[in-house]
């Protein structure tokens, strides 16, 4: 803000302070929520990668993480989605 007039700076003051409440943090509920389910998805990998040299079977860990054909049947659906819409919203097949 080095470049904008104080008296402007101190007019969009209220807008900035408004955004900032509006924003979550990691006070705030939502934001916990968001970094608690990163905080998992990274354990139920570590777990994965631990039991790999122990030769642990993987399919008994309790919560897998997403693996290459997850991804990949995400990005057939993704692509389905925007010829649907580049089709003026109809029906395409996945895959």
């Amino acid at each position: 803000m080095a470049n904008i007039p104080a008296a402007l700076g101190r007019l969009a003051l209220p807008a900035r302070q408004a955004r900032a409440h509006s924003s979550p943090r990691p006070g705030s509920p939502a934001a916990k929520r968001y970094l608690e389910a990163f905080a998992q998805i990274y354990r139920d990998f570590a777990d994965q990668i631990l039991a790999a040299p122990a030769e642990q079977a993987l399919d008994a860990m309790p919560a897998p993480v997403p693996g290459i054909e997850d991804g990949l049947r995400g990005m057939r659906f993704i692509a389905a989605a925007v010829a649907s819409s580049q089709l003026g919203a109809t029906w395409v097949p996945v895959g």
